[in-house]
């Protein structure tokens, strides 16, 4: 499953990934994007909505979700 949530700001937006493994662990990636800037929001989309089989690296702007 896979969504993206875009919250506006003044000039960037705060969009947020949800991604669930296939074991069903769910993972939040948060990116601000500046307004108008469709290469990096691309960059994102496919980074973290089309991962290469395994999520990526954990940062401090990611959270994990366990749900059962």
């Amino acid at each position: 499953m896979y969504m993206a949530f875009v919250i506006h700001e003044d000039d960037e937006d705060h969009v947020s990934f949800y991604t669930r493994t296939d074991e069903g662990k769910v993972y939040v990636f948060t990116e601000y994007i500046q307004r108008g800037d469709s290469v990096k929001l691309n960059y994102f989309i496919n980074q973290y909505m089309f991962p290469k089989k395994q999520m990526p690296v954990v940062s401090q702007n990611n959270v994990i979700i366990g749900i059962s």
